[in-house]
């Protein structure tokens, strides 16, 4: 049989930037926190709730630089914990001098003590040429929303602006809280807490902790009075932006380069349906967006069940009578998508002049992983109608046989969305075949991170007239909307609008390909009483290698990989497994040759590290 294929594309402004491949987000370290329930914290300077005593500690003397002062090792003494409850991230610090606190006259700029909370509430990271939000009143800092910011803590109070003391109207209630000193003890710190409505079970944000400990005495030639600078994590070496060694001072806090990342857990709310999946990394030049998906790379891809959901009993179609397949693949800022439909029959899309007739895909996705707003009540500003443009939350990509938009107002794509996607559109009249080869540009991905996702679409037929104009007889989907009767929703709901609303989306986390399988116990083996990480084999490896490790008893898994300076570039396997013995594939094809350490941990306890060499 002949094929006739009809190719349309659409073409867009794409701000697709290269970056190193697989690159993680910031240093790629993440700290899992724990929940706490509104109103049990009260931030007045004290730590005295029960609730503190179970949150995470984050170390916040991991780096000391104190070698150009005569103080090589830490003399103070320091910590750092965080809990969270939804839109609300809380951070206590408590710092113990061993001489004196010493904050300078008021009059003087950070001239004393002081303490960086670095926060990243988009996951956007540093922008290109390390420019930041020209409107933001702060100076070349970030706005809280447009990226990394910093609050800079001294003895009287908290600020973003760097401006000494006082907030900016830009930040009013961004953050609030307290700071608390002891002179006679040589104490001080800060409790408070940091707004961010994406704050959310199995969300992630950005950031990072640090200070300076100062010495009336000690003058260094910038007239800052500080004598040692401390952090989580310093600025890694960046001798295009002026860091030609790694760096630990202040402004650390507002480079996202310098993050690692919050994961919280433990919340009684979850976003959107809690299903993840996992997204393998691919090449960014491995694919051709013409509507084949005739790469290699996409045998690799993730597959979504297109078809989990279906909706058709109203029209006398109660079980799919269409083949459906999406793939997903990722790389730095890029989402790519193969959406294929089959159907039995035929094709109907309707004419070009009636909006949303036929056949239909929809493809939503929420990088800043903001969720459903408070009264479900979209950006006001965009001109997609009641939908969110794609940097403010769940926004939804509506796919015809004209091609791809994201306004609903049939085709076209409004300048709000320049950039935001591009791709093909395929149909097969003759075979019943149509689909999309896609990428969507989503600045929050990177390896490690996750987004929020949901996919679907409609079959269509001539013949079938639904009281709503629309000629579709079927919705189908990853996940439907929860019923939701506040919002109009009286029972789960599978039609075009789930794809902009986050109480349906899943979650994809962006990973390098890796396989995990069980391994067989041999003959009179006998499972150790113990976690068990193995050599890998082979080693040295070119360009894959296999991991093996047991565990005695059902548990929480991760399995990462980390660079010699202890930058973690690939988490192998994240989940839960019970009593066995498992074997990872990790191919590491797209990587430099050198050393690399694997490291195990279980129940959020690590167990082992080992060494692997990698030679090409």
């Amino acid at each position: 049989m002949i094929r006739f294929k009809t190719m349309l594309c659409i073409v867009a402004v794409c701000l697709f930037l290269p970056l190193w491949a697989q690159a993680p987000y910031g240093v790629g370290d993440n700290v899992n926190v724990p929940y706490v329930s509104p109103g049990t914290l009260t931030l007045d300077g004290n730590d005295n709730e029960a609730a503190w005593q179970n949150a995470v500690s984050v170390d916040i003397l991991a780096y000391w630089e104190g070698d150009w002062s005569g103080h090589p090792v830490p003399d103070i003494s320091a910590e750092s914990k965080l809990l969270w409850t939804e839109d609300t991230l809380f951070v206590w610090v408590k710092i113990e001098d061993y001489q004196y606190l010493f904050f300078g006259p008021d009059t003087v700029p950070w001239g004393g003590e002081q303490i960086f909370v670095g926060f990243d509430r988009q996951l956007l990271g540093d922008p290109p040429g390390d420019m930041y939000d020209p409107n933001w009143g702060g100076g070349p800092f970030n706005a809280p929303d447009q990226g990394p910011t910093v609050y800079k803590i001294s003895d009287l109070g908290i600020t973003s602006d760097w401006g000494f003391f006082g907030t900016t109207p830009e930040d009013s209630g961004w953050v609030a809280g307290t700071v608390f000193i002891d002179q006679t003890n040589f104490i001080w710190g800060v409790e408070m807490k940091i707004w961010a409505p994406q704050i959310r079970t199995n969300s992630m944000l950005g950031f990072n902790v640090g200070g300076a400990t100062a010495d009336s005495s000690f003058q260094p030639g910038n007239g800052d009075k500080a004598y040692a600078y401390y952090c989580w994590h310093p600025q890694p070496s960046d001798t295009l932006n002026g860091y030609p060694i790694d760096y630990l001072a202040g402004d650390i806090m507002r480079r996202a380069q310098s993050f690692g990342t919050l994961t919280f857990v433990g919340g009684p709310i979850a976003y959107g349906v809690n299903d993840e999946l996992v997204v393998p990394y691919v090449d960014p030049d491995a694919l051709n967006l013409d509507g084949d998906d005739n790469e290699a790379a996409w045998q690799d891809a993730a597959e979504v069940d297109l078809l989990a959901y279906w909706e058709g009993d109203w029209s006398g179609h109660p079980v799919p009578d269409i083949d459906a397949t999406a793939k997903l693949l990722w790389t730095n800022d890029t989402l790519f998508a193969f959406i294929r439909i089959e159907d039995y029959q035929y094709l109907y899309f309707g004419p070009d002049t009636v909006p949303w007739g036929g056949e239909q895909i929809f493809f939503g996705v929420d990088g800043p992983m903001y969720g459903d707003p408070p009264g479900d009540m979209y950006d006001p500003n965009w001109g997609g109608g009641p939908w969110n443009a794609p940097a403010q939350g769940p926004t939804v990509y509506k796919i015809s046989d004209l091609g791809i938009t994201s306004d609903w107002g049939f085709f076209g794509t409004t300048p709000a969305d320049s950039g935001w996607v591009a791709g093909t559109v395929f149909i097969d009249q003759t075979n019943f075949i149509w689909g999309v080869e896609m990428k969507t540009y989503l600045p929050q991905i990177a390896l490690g991170t996750r987004t929020g996702f949901n996919i679907g679409g409609a079959t269509a037929d001539s013949s079938f007239q639904p009281g709503n104009g629309d000629k579709a007889y079927a919705y189908y989907c990853w996940h439907p909307q929860p019923s939701d009767t506040l919002n109009g929703y009286p029972s789960d709901y599978l039609a075009g609008d789930i794809m902009r609303r986050a109480q349906s989306f899943g979650t994809i986390r962006f990973e390098m390909t890796t396989d995990i399988k069980d391994r067989p116990l041999g003959e009179n083996e006998v499972l150790p009483n113990d976690y068990i990480l193995q050599q890998n084999y082979p080693n040295p490896f070119n360009p894959a290698t296999n991991i093996q490790f047991s565990i005695h008893k059902t548990a929480q898994v991760k399995l990462e990989v980390f660079n010699i300076v202890g930058q973690k570039i690939a988490t192998l396997y994240e989940g839960q497994k019970a009593a066995g013995i498992y074997v990872v594939s990790w191919d590491s094809k797209n990587m430099a040759s050198g050393v690399y350490f694997y490291r195990l941990s279980v129940d959020d306890q690590v167990m082992a590290t080992r060494k692997a060499l990698l030679m090409k």
